[in-house]
C-alpha cells in the first residue's frame, strides 16, 4: 500500500488512538492476538481454512489522492486473487444479523439504505428515534467449507451496530412481513447458519437457502442505456420511473414483470432489470420501449431529464396497445414498409428504367431534441442560469463587432489612436508603415 500511496498507515481498529498506526510494513505484529489489534477477525490458519476475511483500518494523509489509490490497490488484488472491497459499515463494534433471501446482487446498496432509512424513519416518526446505523455486503452463506468458490450460494448479508442489533432484525422482519419493501426488491431476513442451530432451525435454514439459490440462477436480466434518471418523478404523479417499471404486471395471470432495476456496478450509464424468466418476451419490450409505456400513462407529462432524448423521440412515433401489451416500433414500421412495397412493386422494374440513377437517395432530415437544443444564440434559453445574487457586470454598452480578416492589425491600432488627436508627424509614419507592410501580406493572403 504505501507504494500507491505514500505515508498511508495501518491504524488499530477498536481504539480512536491513531498514535499506534503502522505505516511500514516490517512492523506487522508477529502474534495472532497482536495482529487482531489491526486485522479484525484474523485467526491461526489451522483445519481447512484456506481463506479468511479481515477488517483494517486505513488513515490516509491529508493530501492523499484517495480514488487513484482505491482503483492501483482493487487491480493489485485481483492480480494475486484478493478480494478487497469497503466494509458495508464505517462503525468499529459491528455485528452481522442475517442474509437476506431473494435480493438480487444488481440492487445499489448504498440506494437500498437512503431507501430502508426512508421507511424507519417514517414507522418510527412520532418517536423521534435516532437513524439506523446498516449496511449489506455481498458475500458466501457460512458453513460452506469444502465447497469450490463458484458453486457456492451468496447473498447480501446486514450489518449493522451491535447496539441497534436487536431493533433493525425486528424492524426488517416487520417490513418484509407488511410487504413494504425498500426499492420494491421482495426479501426475507435469514438467520446465518452455525454450529450451535437447532435441528428445526437448521432445516428451516437449507429450506430457504435453496429457494434463494434456486432463484438467483433462474432469473433473467436486460440492460438498456435509454435511462437518465431513475428516481425522478414522471409529471404531477408521485410516481417515480422505478416505481413505473415494477408495477408491471402480465395481464394474463397478475404477476409482476420485473423483480428490480439499478446501476450497473462498472457502467453508471447503463441500468440493469430483473425479470422472471417465464416473462421474457413481455420484459424485453417493455424495457426497449419504456419511454412509450410512460408516455401512453401519462401522455402531458414531460419526459426531460428521464430518458435520452433517443428514448422520447421514440415514444413520439411508437406506438402501445394495452390489451395485448404489445408495442409498434419504429423498425417494426420500416420493416413492414420493406415489405409493402415489395407486394407492390415488380422487383425486377428497375432494369427497364433509364436514365435514373439508382443510387441517388435522399434521407430525410430531423432535428432531434428540437429546436431549442440547436439555437446557438441562446434566445430560447432559461434564466434558471441566472445567478441569485447581485452582479456588478453590466452589459448594457456592450456590442457585437465582426472584424475584416483581410485587414491590418497596423490598422486597427492606428484607428484607435486617431481618436486620441495624434500628430501630423505620427500619421506620416503611420500611414508610411502600412504602406511598406501591405505588400507582403497580399502576397500571403493570397498564398
Amino acid at each position: 500500500m504505501g507504494s500507491f500511496c505514500q505515508g498511508i498507515q495501518l491504524l488499530p481498529w477498536d481504539t480512536e488512538n491513531l498514535e499506534d498506526g503502522i505505516d511500514d510494513c516490517e512492523a506487522i505484529p508477529k502474534t495472532i492476538s497482536q495482529l487482531k489489534k489491526y486485522f479484525k477477525g484474523a485467526r491461526s490458519p489451522a483445519g481447512n481454512i484456506t481463506k479468511q476475511y479481515l477488517k483494517i483500518r486505513l488513515g490516509y494523509p491529508i493530501n492523499a489522492d484517495r480514488p487513484t489509490f482505491e482503483v492501483d490497490m482493487m487491480e493489485w488484488c485481483k492480480e494475486r486473487e484478493i478480494r478487497m472491497y469497503e466494509c458495508p459499515s464505517q462503525l468499529p463494534s459491528t455485528k452481522v444479523i442475517g442474509w437476506l433471501a431473494y435480493m438480487p446482487n444488481t440492487v445499489d446498496r448504498d440506494k437500498w439504505y437512503r431507501a430502508t432509512q426512508e421507511v424507519y424513519q417514517m414507522v418510527n416518526k412520532s418517536l423521534n428515534s435516532e437513524d439506523i446505523k446498516i449496511g449489506i455486503a455481498w458475500k458466501a452463506l457460512n458453513g460452506q467449507w469444502e465447497i469450490q468458490q463458484k458453486k457456492k450460494v451468496y447473498a447480501f448479508h446486514v450489518e449493522t451496530s451491535i447496539e441497534q442489533a436487536s431493533r433493525i432484525k425486528k424492524f426488517l422482519r416487520l417490513v418484509a412481513h407488511n410487504k413494504k419493501y425498500p426499492l420494491g426488491v421482495r426479501f426475507r431476513l435469514c438467520d446465518e447458519y452455525t454450529q450451535f442451530m437447532k435441528e428445526s432451525s437448521c432445516i428451516k435454514y437449507t429450506y430457504m437457502r435453496d429457494k434463494h439459490k434456486t432463484l438467483c440462477k433462474e432469473m433473467r436480466q436486460v440492460e438498456t442505456e435509454n435511462i437518465i434518471n431513475l428516481d425522478r418523478k414522471v409529471g404531477d404523479s408521485k410516481l417515480t420511473l422505478r416505481d413505473i417499471l415494477l408495477n408491471i404486471r402480465d395481464k394474463s395471470d397478475k404477476r409482476r414483470i420485473f423483480n428490480s432495476i439499478d446501476q450497473k456496478y462498472n457502467n453508471p450509464s447503463i441500468y440493469v432489470a430483473q425479470y422472471r424468466p417465464d416473462k421474457a418476451e413481455l420484459a424485453k419490450a417493455h424495457m426497449q420501449s419504456l419511454s412509450t409505456y410512460v408516455k401512453y400513462l401519462y401522455p402531458q407529462a414531460s419526459l426531460n431529464r428521464i430518458f435520452t432524448i433517443d428514448a422520447i423521440e421514440e415514444a413520439e412515433i411508437e406506438k402501445y396497445y394495452p390489451n395485448t401489451q404489445t408495442f409498434v416500433t419504429q423498425e417494426d414500421m420500416d420493416f413492414d414498409a420493406v415489405i409493402q412495397e415489395d407486394l407492390d412493386d415488380d422487383p425486377f422494374e428497375y432494369l427497364n428504367v433509364n436514365n435514373i440513377n439508382p443510387f441517388k437517395i435522399e434521407l430525410p432530415e430531423k432535428l432531434k431534441g428540437g429546436d431549442k437544443l440547436y439555437n446557438f444564440n441562446g434566445d430560447d434559453d432559461t434564466v434558471s442560469t441566472t445567478p441569485a445574487h447581485s452582479s456588478t457586470i453590466s452589459f448594457s454598452n456592450a456590442s457585437v463587432h465582426l472584424y475584416d480578416m483581410r485587414s491590418l492589425v497596423s490598422e486597427i491600432s492606428n484607428l484607435s489612436e486617431k481618436k486620441k488627436q495624434p500628430s501630423s508627424t505620427q500619421n506620416a509614419k503611420s500611414k508610411q508603415t502600412i504602406t511598406n507592410e501591405e505588400k507582403p501580406l497580399e502576397e500571403a493572403n493570397e498564398a
